[in-house]
């Protein structure tokens, strides 16, 4: 009888899972003679994991470097996690819905050798469902081990759509030196205005004698319809009080918010192809306004005109890139009298709205008329995902975001995230632009927004760039909560006073904490495998240093174990446990549930002696699965004997 219990023991020794227990939790009654009998049948707690192996501890994304895609997928993103085996993990990005059905799924592409020292994973996104987006989708993405189903905490991910992306069928202009890139084909011939010559040189001025704001009244003045009436006495106020004379770059700071990106975007000779189709369609709708036309037919006109040429800038967008002050005063005064106010909100090619260029362009003035008058939408975004407050923190003066402030709506697009993931208060701390940050809390930024990358407040980021006045700000001038955690599970308070090498910040922090008496609880700095302890620093001590060698290089040679090497990694394995977990992440863990291995024997030698057999050149593989399990020991002699087989001692 002790025979068959020992035998079933060492049998189902093999098949236990050494990272993983339960609590057992039985009930007794005591009776006659110290008896204990049982109440019930015992009751087992859930699995309880070594959190230190990687087979089995949790599931942790620390920090991403993107947190959005094309809806075409493709992207490279890098993905800090918690330990983590190349073969037993995945990237799952999901949707759901409103009732938390998931909707979509797909995985993340990526192979063995993009997870880097268990600790990172490089992969490119999956294409979500729908690749032709026009707005943003929110999704989730985690982490997935497929040996027990685990999950990390979801984080949210952002699909958007891809730019520039072609239709079949879809038309596209041809550049043409002497020709307009309006089409005017689809308008009535009854509509067209007179033949204008572009053989010869054209100047812009002269387009303010054939056609002054008196003349504009006067031709407005004879379009017969009530409707226009009702619009010029609606928006008549707001019109005559506009200063439209004097639109120009003309704002305190003087030059460009994003001189240097504007230098890249345009050239000169784009300048000048600019200024071209801006006259060309300047000449068109004032001829055409001469012929006296219904409201009706100047509106449609217009439209024609100013839409959305998906790849292209419209007119007005060319008027406010090359500071035309006479075509922007025009298309102002049209599209006022009209009521046609949404032909402000047309985007244009990647730099998003006349407002967007304005701010861009720091024309302050045009600015405020775009928000105040025209009731410009603060919300749409350009190719890069910025609404215009995102591109006003590069105006340190403050008056450009002051004047975007005062727009309509202005709380609904507040914390809106650009394609980096930033608010545009997450942008005017990094940028260390205090004034912006000031207005930007004044008017209800939410100070406590996470990242999505990282789960940084603007505090957080304050802090881990040095920003002493904006640190000083936020937290004595804002009602901050300064412990929001980020994905690493510290605050900013803990970061600053372990973490920052400036002492006026912890100085700052000291007093913060002190007069809110708050509570403070210090880093935990989890022991990593590879941190020194006094017994590894007496065997390192011992080992000889030898040549860095690329492991790959290594072990080409290398396709089997040499006898001394197999019986001192056999011991090894054999004194930790770990063959169990090696089978698992060769794959072969079906051996376990067999029972393959005699007992008699060494179960490592074994199990080592099969995978050589079954697959030559699995050597490296398995040197690398026992760098992962820590038996750093093991990986060293390896590592000698691969030396010895392929001359690198001699």
């Amino acid at each position: 009888m002790q025979v068959e219990i020992k035998g079933l023991a060492e049998a189902e020794s093999k098949s236990i899972n050494l990272n993983v227990v339960c609590l057992r939790f039985d009930a007794f009654y005591v009776g006659s003679n110290d008896v204990y009998f049982p109440l019930c049948p015992p009751v087992f707690s859930h699995a309880i994991n070594n959190l230190k192996s990687a087979l089995t501890g949790e599931l942790k994304i620390v920090r991403l470097d993107h947190c959005t895609s094309p809806a075409n997928g493709g992207r490279e993103i890098f993905f800090l996690v918690e330990r983590v085996t190349k073969k037993n993990i995945k990237v799952r990005f999901y949707e759901l819905d409103d009732d938390d059905h998931v909707t979509w799924e797909d995985y993340g592409r990526f192979n063995d050798l993009d997870v880097h020292h268990q600790y990172a994973i490089v992969l490119k996104t999956p294409p979500y469902k729908n690749k032709e987006i026009s707005s943003q989708v929110k999704v989730f993405v985690e982490l997935v081990r497929p040996s027990d189903n685990a999950r990390s905490e979801p984080k949210e991910f952002t699909y958007i759509p891809v730019q520039n992306q072609g239709r079949p069928g879809a038309k596209r202009s041809r550049p043409n030196e002497y020709s307009s890139d309006f089409d005017t084909l689809s308008i009535g011939s009854e509509n067209l205005p007179a033949t204008i010559n572009l053989s010869g040189d054209f100047d812009i001025m002269s387009l303010t004698e054939n056609l002054d704001s008196e003349e504009l009244r006067i031709a407005m003045s004879n379009i017969d319809s009530d409707e226009f009436n009702k619009i010029f006495a609606r928006f008549g106020k707001e019109y005559e009080s506009a200063d439209i004379e004097r639109l120009s770059l003309d704002a305190p700071g003087g030059r460009s918010i994003l001189q240097r990106k504007l230098n890249l975007k345009i050239k000169p000779c784009q300048n000048y192809e600019y200024m071209r189709k801006v006259q060309r369609v300047y000449q068109e709708i004032s001829e055409f306004l001469k012929t006296k036309p219904n409201l009706v037919a100047v509106k449609e006109f217009m439209r024609h005109y100013l839409q959305d040429f998906k790849d292209e800038f419209n007119a007005f967008h060319m008027a406010v890139m090359i500071n035309d002050k006479t075509a922007i005063n025009f298309f102002i005064r049209l599209i006022l009298h009209t009521g046609e106010l949404d032909l402000v909100n047309v985007l244009s090619h990647k730099l998003g709205t006349v407002l967007h260029l304005a701010t861009i362009y720091n024309n302050l003035k045009l600015v405020k008329i775009l928000v105040s008058t025209f009731k410009a939408d603060l919300s749409r975004k350009d190719a890069d995902l910025n609404t215009p407050l995102h591109l006003a923190v590069g105006d340190f003066e403050g008056y450009m975001m002051d004047a975007l402030l005062k727009g309509k709506d202005v709380d609904k697009c507040i914390n809106s995230e650009n394609g980096n993931n930033y608010t545009p208060l997450h942008l005017a701390v990094e940028k260390k632009n205090l004034k912006a940050v000031q207005l930007l809390c004044k008017n209800g930024a939410d100070v406590d927004y996470r990242h999505a990358c990282n789960g940084f407040t603007p505090l957080r980021f304050a802090v881990e760039n040095g920003y002493l006045e904006i640190i000083n700000f936020i937290l004595y001038q804002t009602n901050v909560n300064p412990k929001v955690r980020d994905f690493n599970e510290l605050d900013p308070l803990q970061v600053a006073l372990h973490g920052s090498t400036h002492p006026e910040i912890k100085h700052v922090v000291q007093k913060y904490i002190s007069e809110n008496e708050l509570p403070f609880e210090e880093i935990n700095i989890k022991e990593e495998p590879e941190d020194i302890t006094p017994e590894s620093e007496m065997l390192i001590s011992e080992v000889k240093v030898e040549p860095f060698i690329l492991h790959d290089n290594l072990y080409i040679n290398v396709t089997r174990f040499t006898d001394q090497c197999l019986d001192e990694v056999s011991r090894i394995l054999d004194a930790s446990g770990k063959w169990q977990e090696l089978a698992v992440l060769l794959d072969v863990e079906h051996l376990l549930r067999m029972q393959t291995f005699d007992e008699r024997k060494s179960p490592s030698k074994q199990l080592l002696n099969y995978v050589v057999a079954s697959n030559g050149g699995s050597i490296k593989e398995i040197r690398d699965f026992l760098e992962n399990l820590d038996e750093v020991r093991a990986v060293q002699i390896m590592d000698k004997m691969a030396q010895d087989i392929s001359g690198y001692n001699s």
